[in-house]
């Protein structure tokens, strides 16, 4: 059994997606652009061309970049809950942009991975026998090969189950 440190690098962004998720239900948090925001995270696993994925993201109204969260969405959660979105995002959008353009670091994902989860207040240990996740192998450049529509789903279940139980 391997450890979240060698999972791939959609294994883990599917994690991190998985995270803002549940750290947008414990926290009464619904918006079209933090979905928009969650899907695409979910959608690195199905991309079959990165640089296209980033692309997409880059041009999300949240793309976890750095950028200011959107004033609606400050004045809809306050601006205690929209730090804590803002920082949840980001790290999330590191685990997969930090390893973009560059040699594989897989310590850097996992930096980030630890982090988002710090935030959501969500343990990781459970990932880390979750068949869906360990199955998939990052190869040599940490990214591994894109999967299906109906593989998503089985790892959305399995993220979203191990999330819940988790905290």
């Amino acid at each position: 059994m391997k450890s979240i440190a060698h999972f791939s690098i959609r294994s883990q962004q599917a994690i991190g997606a998985s995270l803002v998720e549940r750290f947008c239900l414990n926290h009464q948090i619904s918006n079209a652009s933090v979905s928009a925001f969650i899907t695409h995270l979910w959608n690195l696993a199905l991309a079959v061309d990165i640089p296209a994925w980033d692309k997409a993201g880059a041009a999300l109204e949240i793309s976890g970049r750095g950028d200011s969260l959107p004033g609606v969405i400050i004045e809809e959660i306050g601006s205690e809950r929209a730090s804590g979105l803002a920082r949840i995002c980001e790290c999330v959008a590191e685990i997969g942009l930090s390893q973009l353009y560059g040699a594989y670091r897989p310590a850097e994902s996992l930096r980030f991975l630890n982090l988002a989860a710090e935030e959501a207040g969500i343990g990781l240990a459970g990932f880390e026998v979750a068949g869906a996740f360990q199955q998939h192998e990052p190869g040599s450049d940490g990214w591994g090969s894109a999967i299906s529509k109906g593989e998503l789903c089985r790892w959305q279940t399995d993220a979203r189950n191990l999330c819940q139980t988790q905290q």
